[in-house]
């Protein structure tokens, strides 16, 4: 009897762990197939530079122009709305194209830090991309 509940046993984790597998195999191709999905619903290809509208190009070289900055001081260098900004920072930071961090405060300094923004790697080149492309087509008003 107790030979039988053992084989019982190893069958059942056995069938566990099949099941397991293909559960995992499965949320692999379902998560990349979301990251497809996502990639698309951002209008984004992996083998091309990410689409930024205007505002994103103006807030772009705004960083080019001062390195880092905080929300509100983009805002009003771009002559935005403070209360749209925040969205299209986040929405720039998901592009990958700049990066957020937390300012450096002293230790007498009260409340808490700002967010501070600056471009990445892939920000600096699509700000080169875009301004070879403005110099080449000799756009006029255009950012740079």
């Amino acid at each position: 009897m107790a030979t039988a509940q053992l084989q019982e046993t190893r069958k059942t984790n056995n069938e566990y762990k099949t099941r397991l597998e293909k559960l995992e195999k499965n949320n692999e191709i379902d998560t990349t197939r979301t990251q497809q999905k996502n990639a698309k619903k951002e209008d984004m290809d992996t083998n091309s530079p990410p689409r930024l509208s205007r505002t994103e190009s103006e807030v772009l070289h705004l960083l080019v122009a001062n390195d880092e900055m905080y929300g509100l001081e983009i805002a009003k260098a771009g002559g935005l709305a403070a209360g749209t900004i925040y969205v299209l920072l986040a929405r720039m930071v998901v592009k990958g194209v700049i990066a957020s961090f937390d300012e450096t405060r002293g230790p007498n300094t009260r409340g808490k830090p700002r967010k501070m923004y600056r471009l990445t790697g892939l920000g600096q080149r699509v700000a080169r991309a875009e301004a070879a492309a403005a110099a080449a087509f000799h756009l006029e008003g255009a950012p740079g």
